[in-house]
């Protein structure tokens, strides 16, 4: 029986719009790997000024009792109004950055992004997000105003995550990347803005730390065609 050894003599990384490509060559030919079905999450640091959000929110805590929805504990808000002037300045680099990401995903061009509604969260210890969806709208986010250490991470959860719990067992990975995961986690820190598809499953971490809160402004982004 003839059996082909195959090994790998040089491996190539190329970007391509941003998706990164992995060019193997082998002894005898080229393997092409392409990553298909991409989810694009972004993150980026944003100059605003959070402690009068912060304040705004712990104010508003005082007076509101607040709602329950993926929050496993802490205290979420209602919907915040949209023309509240410590917002605004937010709110605008959200909506632009918004615009950029649905660029890089290969939407067009005459489409306004507006921020349907948002809200704040402010989870004590132990409190966390259970995995959910963001219906009804295009893109969501968060943006973290305080994030003291051991506050949890926002976690990714695979669409295909059952399948591949099944089959690429953890037994098998030599490391965990974002192409072989089932889910994945991104450290928060305060300043930071994370963008994902609302379609996308997600998560937050219990807050393990006993002393101070995490707090975080969430929202969704409609898309409307001009």
């Amino acid at each position: 029986m003839l059996y082909h050894h195959f090994y790998i003599k040089e491996l190539h990384i190329v970007e391509n719009n941003g998706i990164i490509l992995y060019n193997i060559l082998m002894k005898d030919n080229l393997l092409k790997i392409h990553p298909l079905f991409s989810i694009f999450t972004s993150s980026c640091t944003l100059n605003i000024d959070n402690k009068p959000i912060i304040k705004y929110g712990e104010s508003l805590r005082k007076k509101e009792k607040g709602r329950i929805r993926s929050n496993s504990g802490g205290w979420q808000s209602n919907n915040l109004p949209l023309n509240h002037k410590l917002l605004t300045p937010l709110i605008k680099e959200i909506e632009e950055y918004a615009f950029v990401y649905c660029q890089s995903v290969g939407f067009k061009k005459n489409i306004e992004y507006k921020i349907g509604n948002i809200w704040m969260n402010i989870n004590g210890y132990k409190d966390s997000n259970l995995p959910h969806i963001h219906p009804n709208s295009v893109i969501s986010g968060a943006y973290y105003l305080k994030t003291p250490k051991d506050c949890g991470n926002i976690g990714f959860m695979n669409p295909s995550q059952h399948l591949m719990d099944h089959t690429w067992l953890d037994t098998f990975k030599d490391s965990f990347t974002e192409v072989n995961s089932a889910l994945w986690f991104s450290k928060p820190e305060e300043n930071v803005l994370f963008l994902f598809p609302s379609w996308l499953l997600h998560l937050v971490q219990p807050n393990m730390n006993k002393k101070e809160n995490r707090i975080s402004i969430s929202f969704n982004i409609d898309a409307k065609l001009l």
